[in-house]
């Protein structure tokens, strides 16, 4: 028997048919598959390139937390820190005559070895006053914050009300050792 050469080509295409069809119906579910991994591939490249660049900033970072730790005040367990707190705030007080109508303490809160004061005034005094008051607040070495501070004027022309809450960052129990750290 002897085939034409229409017959092999019509052979070889009807293999050829076959071939790619039993591979569509095949791998048809596997190209799926393949898209989602592309685009998996695609979105943990970019989650390694920002967490690349995150452990690239750790120097800086640990750098600034080492500063801030450094200015953090350290108090013994037992001492009272909400009355050194509120003995400097009354000290900056005086200073700048601001005069405090009412004053109501927040509860210390704590996350690990940070704690945190914070104290709500009604005050009453002159722009230079509190603008006085609110520099040396914030230029006193101390982790003290004038976290929410509302002003109005009052009739008397160059007087000044409103309201402050002044928080105060510190760290209980020993201070850590400077020479221990790597």
């Amino acid at each position: 028997m002897t085939l034409t050469r229409r017959e092999l080509v019509l052979g070889w295409l009807a293999g050829v048919v076959i071939l790619y069809g039993a591979t569509y119906w095949f791998g048809a579910s596997y190209v799926q598959e393949w898209k989602d991994i592309r685009a998996q591939r695609g979105t943990l490249a970019k989650q390694i390139e920002v967490a690349e660049h995150w452990l690239a900033q750790q120097s800086k970072w640990q750098a600034q937390l080492e500063q801030l730790e450094a200015k953090l005040p350290h108090h013994k367990t037992k001492e009272n820190a909400r009355q050194i707190f509120m003995t400097r705030l009354e000290k900056l007080r005086q200073k700048h005559a601001l005069e405090v109508q009412r004053r109501k303490q927040v509860q210390e809160t704590s996350k690990g070895n940070l704690y945190e004061l914070s104290v709500w005034w009604q005050w009453q005094g002159t722009l230079d006053s509190i603008v006085r008051f609110l520099y040396d607040l914030q230029a006193g070495g101390d982790l003290m914050d004038a976290t929410k501070i509302a002003i109005t004027s009052m009739r008397d022309p160059g007087k000044l009300k409103g309201t402050l809450t002044v928080s105060y960052a510190y760290s209980r129990g020993k201070p850590p050792d400077k020479e221990a750290a790597p």
